[in-house]
């Protein structure tokens, strides 16, 4: 009699195991069902994902182009331009040596200089 309890305890014990579960899972499915899903506005989203991807790319190549000491594609495209007039475009450094009057008003040295 008692292995007859407990089999009926374990039967019943899954049972509201499954129970439980399952409506939890009905709950979530439900919750994620209704939130409104607006197929306009996902396709902008797709869109403007894909378009910065496709910029992000062509700025990536135009990094790489310029470390490798090419000329980036996107500004060889337009038969105007020679490579002289974007190389002319380059950004130029300069190394200014600072004059007596500004080193004397700093308080700050240069370490390496002196």
């Amino acid at each position: 009699m008692e292995e007859l309890v407990a089999i009926i305890a374990i039967a019943g014990g899954v049972g509201l195991t499954f129970f439980i579960f399952g409506n939890i899972f009905s709950l979530i499915r439900a919750r994620i069902n209704r939130s409104n899903f607006d197929e306009e506005a996902f396709n902008r989203l797709a869109r403007a994902f894909s378009k910065h991807k496709k910029d992000s790319e062509r700025r990536i190549q135009n990094l790489e182009a310029i470390i490798a000491g090419d000329e980036p594609e996107a500004q060889l495209d337009s038969p105007a331009q020679s490579r002289d007039d974007v190389a002319a475009k380059s950004i130029e450094i300069e190394d200014a040596e600072p004059t007596k009057r500004e080193a004397e008003g700093s308080n700050l040295r240069n370490m390496l200089r002196e």
